[in-house]
């Protein structure tokens, strides 16, 4: 199925190559906000872009449960990571990006790649977004 996609990929890729930059842009952020939207919901469902849960939260050291103030286990995790002032959407005529900007991506990366805790993937492209994107592109076409 990934074949198919690339191949429809690189036939799309010609086809938006001939519409205005400003169509292209708007068109990026068509899919941009779509993407956003889709990331943030599965973030909020705790899974992964394979459907993956989520490691479970490791808990604090005891030494630091017990102080006023402490680390508590309240809620999902990523709760307002996964909002759009974080989860940043942006477009240009060639390309849409969907990530986190500033001290955010240093807090998404760490998970992302498992750098001190275990990995949690917060961002990529399942096969529904995949051919979302491709919906979109068609309809515009």
């Amino acid at each position: 199925m990934s074949d198919d996609l690339d191949a429809l990929a690189a036939y799309f890729e010609d086809l938006a190559g001939n519409l205005s930059p400003a169509a292209r842009r708007r068109l990026g952020q068509q899919i941009a906000r779509l993407i956003r939207a889709s990331q943030s919901a599965r973030i909020a469902a705790q899974e992964d872009p394979e459907g993956q849960p989520f490691a479970p939260r490791s808990r604090p050291p005891y030494r630091l449960r017990r102080r006023a103030g402490a680390i508590r286990d309240k809620g999902p995790m990523f709760r307002k990571l996964r909002t759009a002032k974080h989860l940043k959407a942006t477009a240009t005529a060639d390309e849409a990006a969907v990530g986190f900007t500033g001290r955010d991506a240093g807090i998404a990366a760490t998970s992302q790649y498992g750098l001190r805790e275990p990995e949690r993937r917060l961002l990529g492209l399942t096969a529904e977004e995949r051919v979302q994107i491709l919906e979109k592109v068609i309809d515009l076409l």
